[in-house]
């Protein structure tokens, strides 16, 4: 398999979204994302904790917890306890999309906010806030007006690597891969 194209800058309004882009779009409209699966391997170490191609990544929204889930034996193993502090910013994750083996990143509803994407370092754990939808210096907010009281609802990568969060709102967030800058997607 290919290795994602990273460092590629790309507009991402009308007609000069790429094709990726758009498959990504249609794909996130269309069905519920729950599941990462691991495409890339060409960055891999042989660490035991190094996620390798094929494994499967699973977050659990009811034990809050991210797994890595081995397609041939079924073993399933966590890679970041969301109820645990000492790992970083809490919250339910409620779906996933990984970028690369050591790109993995959860939507979650983070405590009174709005939502938070977190990148989750897979070797040992630590959750890091990528982009939260209540920080204005990050992109449009998410909420619904005039409440504030939807969340995002899924996520997926496009072949870039760059996240596009469905919204309850009914807007598609596109979030840079590398600043977790968000802007309304033109899907």
């Amino acid at each position: 398999m290919t290795a994602p194209r990273i460092g590629r800058t790309h507009s991402h309004r009308g007609s000069q979204l790429n094709s990726g882009t758009r498959f990504a779009c249609r794909v996130l409209v269309a069905a519920t994302v729950a599941v990462g699966i691991v495409n890339d391997s060409a960055n891999a170490q042989s660490s035991p904790s190094q996620l390798s191609t094929g494994d499967v990544i699973v977050v659990d929204p009811g034990a809050a917890t991210l797994f890595v889930v081995d397609p041939s034996t079924g073993a399933r193993s966590v890679i970041s306890d969301f109820g645990d502090p000492l790992k970083g910013p809490s919250g339910r994750p409620f779906a996933v999309a990984v970028t690369a083996p050591d790109n993995v990143f959860v939507l979650a509803q983070d405590p009174g906010g709005l939502g938070v994407v977190i990148r989750v370092d897979p070797t040992d754990g630590m959750r890091t806030i990528f982009s939260d939808f209540a920080d204005v210096s990050q992109g449009p907010r998410g909420g619904c007006f005039p409440f504030d009281t939807c969340l995002p609802a899924e996520m997926t990568a496009d072949r870039d690597g760059n996240l596009l969060v469905l919204h309850e709102n009914g807007l598609v967030y596109f979030v840079d891969q590398f600043t977790g800058h968000r802007s309304i997607s033109l899907c």
